[in-house]
């Protein structure tokens, strides 16, 4: 389920690219400027990695790849102190699919 709300996501987010014509503002990008197409296709990329990697079946193999991929974003998923959410160059968005680490019905971590 967690995986298929990840999908959504980036179908989101590459659809607001194509309706800003290749220019938009994200919020969670690096820097403060317009995200161009290069970072745009370099970030979406990572979300289809980190979605391919978290999937539940693909956890079931072996969740080692999840793992590397959101280990260093795991405070997008924090609250309190360590939350990364509010923070523009964390890019919480392209790791969404991460959260199925901290669902209960997987055993990931």
């Amino acid at each position: 389920m967690q995986a298929l709300i990840a999908v959504a996501i980036v179908c989101i987010i590459v659809g607001t690219v194509v309706v800003l014509d290749g220019t938009i503002d994200v919020p969670f990008a690096r820097s403060t400027n317009t995200v161009q197409e290069p970072e745009q296709q370099r970030l979406l990329e990572i979300a289809e990695q980190v979605v391919m990697a978290c999937d539940e079946i693909s956890l079931i193999d072996d969740s080692s790849a999840c793992e590397q991929l959101c280990d260093e974003n795991m405070c997008c998923f924090e609250e309190g102190e360590y939350s990364c959410v509010d923070d523009e160059h964390a890019n919480c968005a392209v790791y969404a699919a991460c959260g199925v680490i901290f669902d209960s019905d997987t055993d990931v971590i």
